[in-house]
Parts: structure tokens; sequence; C-alpha cells
């Protein structure tokens, strides 16, 4: 699928208001052992009460086009049991409507060298 410059410009810039907010969830990220460098590093954010997807964490997966698609993660520490989610009603994971499905850091299969991080 192939997002529109427009779409992707939109998609850019809902990234960087959730990366405003990424303070909220850093104490689920440092959980799961990511600091809040690395989740700057990879522009990760969190949607604030309200939105259409409040209260995850935004996964954005960026091209040097721009935001091409962002995974909302349910952060809502009663849904989960330790590291697992197990809450049926809930989905663990939801995704921008329309923007299809893409596999993070492709690029590094293509120029791998023998071990690939």
């Amino acid at each position: 699928m192939i997002l529109s410059p427009e779409r992707r410009k939109i998609l850019t810039a809902r990234a960087l208001d959730y990366q405003a907010n990424l303070a909220e969830a850093e104490e689920f990220l440092l959980e799961r052992g990511i600091s809040r460098e690395l989740a700057e590093l990879f522009g990760l954010g969190f949607v604030a009460p309200g939105g259409e997807f409040a209260n995850r964490l935004s996964i954005p997966y960026t091209t040097p086009g721009g935001v091409v698609q962002i995974k909302y993660r349910c952060t809502n520490g009663f849904h989960h049991e330790g590291p697992k989610h197990v809450h049926d009603d809930c989905p663990k994971y939801l995704y921008e409507a329309g923007t299809g499905t893409h596999l993070f850091n492709a690029q590094v299969l293509i120029h791998a060298a023998d071990l690939v991080v």
C-alpha cells in the first residue's frame, strides 16, 4: 500500500504529538528494559487520554519519506499478568486504518552483515 504524501504528513505530525507525551509511558517502558533515550531514538510516544487511541504507547514506522504506520500498544497494567497481555476486550495492539502492515527495519535485511541486531 502506497500512502499519499499528505497522509504521511498527517501520520508524521501525530507521531510528533505523541512523542511530546512520552513521559506518560516512561514507567511502562522502564519495566520492559526500554530507557527514555532508546524510546526517543525510535520515536516512541504516548497517546493522552481523550484521543482515538487513548492511553496507548505509540510506535511509529518511519521511512525516509515520513511515518507510514503507527502501531498502538496497550499500556493498561490491569490488562497484563507480568509481561503477558490477558484482557480479551482490549486488543494488545491497534493500528491506523488504511495504512497496511510493515516489517520494521526491513532495510537491515538487504544490507545485513553476518550479524543482525
